[in-house]
């Protein structure tokens, strides 16, 4: 998506309608030249490069800068992404524990493949970097790719 900045404010892109420096508007925005846009001063922006997860995207008024957040907002920042985590490794624990009670109910042992499955969910939060996490992979025994348990048909 293009991006353009009208009078040096933070770049959006292009309205279907601008107001000439006259006082008309022109619509339809894929019929808009060059020198118009430019008239009506609005300035082609190149697109930013993303930012990190502890830098901050912000418009100076004529180009992109990227800038390193504060220490508060970066422990604000990594707590957050440390909870996402926790949020969906809980996610992911709670969608098998059918299996485990029912093991329980039946007195039967799970499989070790399983089992360690589990217990690398609950360790996720042992990696040092969280926003470069490596997640485990479902066990799948005898080619089931189903975590569920149902048949590949």
């Amino acid at each position: 998506m293009l991006l353009y900045s009208h009078n040096n404010e933070i770049p959006k892109p292009l309205p279907e309608r601008i107001r000439m420096p006259d006082g008309r508007t022109r619509t339809d925005s894929s019929t808009f030249t060059e020198e118009e846009l430019l008239e009506a001063g609005y300035v082609l922006v190149p697109s930013p490069t993303p930012p990190g997860p502890y830098e901050k995207l912000e418009w100076t008024g004529t180009e992109w800068v990227i800038n390193e957040v504060d220490q508060e907002e970066r422990e604000y920042i990594t707590r957050t992404e440390w909870n996402n985590i926790r949020e969906e490794r809980n996610r992911q624990l709670a969608s098998y524990d059918w299996m485990v009670i029912k093991a329980a109910e039946l007195g039967e042992s799970l499989p070790q493949d399983f089992l360690t499955y589990r217990q690398k969910l609950r360790d996720i939060t042992l990696q040092a970097d969280c926003f470069n996490i490596t997640w485990p992979v479902y066990p799948t025994p005898g080619g089931n790719s189903d975590p569920n348990g149902t048949q590949p048909t």
